[in-house]
């Protein structure tokens, strides 16, 4: 017999070819690859097709929202994100979930997840206080308390045991489901800047955070008008498998 990768004559007179056994890295890989497909493999079968009865009508709304991101919303995006700089973005956004707690720590406490609801309360405080409005997540940063995954009505309804219902587009608000949205008529009334007087300034703030939190998603959503050869049904997909990545944590 010859040395590995090469061929040898067996007993029968035939020859056989020996393939050079795997390395050690070889191997590294080949576990981490099939580790990566199972992981595919769970999030495609928690991702289940959300129905889409009114698939003509979404594509119409989709097709607005779209034209509307790039004529007006993507050049606003642009401009803000070189105007203002990334730290002082990353401060807002922190600030702005900070003041989202009651949303996330109230759902947590709905889905029962006790722990996750105590970690929020801290966090909250810890940034309010020490991390300066929750411009610094000071709660990571000096207490080790990380933030839970982030919970909201739409996944305590699914949790409860509430179906998708139906895939639905919205003008400007984009992706949702039935059940979703009722879960976000839920989340408005849990959010503090739902009672920020008068409505001039509640929606200026709501102005700000959708633009600055716009800023660091921008570049996703281009990506998939680039490269999808059918953006509506990217976007659906990548929406639905999303939302099931969340209720399944």
């Amino acid at each position: 017999m010859m040395i590995a990768g090469c061929s040898a004559r067996n007993r029968s007179g035939s020859v056989a070819t020996i393939e050079p056994a795997p390395t050690s890295n070889e191997l590294v890989c080949n576990d981490e690859t099939d580790d990566l497909d199972l992981l595919d493999q769970e999030l495609e079968d928690e991702a289940e097709p959300v129905a889409d009865p009114i698939e003509g009508w979404n594509r119409r709304v989709f097709k607005a929202n779209d034209t509307m991101y790039v004529w007006a919303v993507r050049p606003l995006l642009q401009g803000y994100k070189a105007i203002v700089p990334e730290p002082v973005r990353t401060g807002a956004r922190n600030s702005f979930d900070n003041l989202a707690m009651p949303v996330r720590g109230v759902n947590c406490l709905l889905q029962g997840k006790g722990k996750a609801a105590h970690a929020e309360l801290n966090r909250f405080l810890i940034n309010t206080t020490v991390g300066i409005l929750g411009v610094r997540d000071a709660a990571a940063d000096d207490y080790d308390i990380k933030a839970p995954p982030a919970e909201d009505f739409g996944q305590t309804l699914a949790v409860w045991g509430v179906g998708d219902g139906c895939y639905l587009v919205w003008p400007v608000m984009g992706p949702s489901t039935l059940r979703d949205s009722g879960g976000a008529v839920g989340d408005y009334f849990l959010d503090p800047v739902t009672y920020i007087p008068p409505w001039t300034v509640r929606a200026g703030v709501s102005g700000v955070r959708a633009v600055n939190n716009g800023s660091f998603i921008m570049e996703e959503y281009d990506a998939i008008r680039a490269e999808a050869i059918d953006p509506y049904a990217a976007v659906r997909d990548g929406y639905t498998q999303y939302r099931a990545g969340q209720i399944a944590k």
